[in-house]
């Protein structure tokens, strides 16, 4: 059998190899050092996948940004998480 084999096998080879890497590129999102719940963010984002290592999913960094722009609404945000944790503290 493997003798039989000819050149032209190896263009219908590489063609493959060719179409699977154009299909990677254009519909696999990037996920190198993203957590599960910031790949549902990409997925949900409507980004096209050769975008998607431009879309920012750090909640840390949105977070530490809101501080930044409004502290006061920030710190209404944590009383109202303390408050919750208290409470919930207060039941058990």
């Amino acid at each position: 059998m493997l003798q039989h084999i000819k050149y032209k096998t190896y263009f219908v080879f590489g063609a493959f190899n060719a179409f699977s890497v154009i299909t990677t590129f254009l519909f696999a999102h990037e996920t190198k050092q993203r957590t599960l719940e910031e790949m549902d963010e990409v997925f949900d984002s409507g980004v096209p996948a050769w975008r998607s290592s431009k879309i920012r999913t750090n909640r840390l960094e949105q977070l530490v940004e809101e501080i930044a722009r409004d502290p006061k609404s920030a710190e209404a945000e944590v009383e109202h998480y303390t408050g919750t944790l208290e409470s919930n503290e207060k039941q058990v």
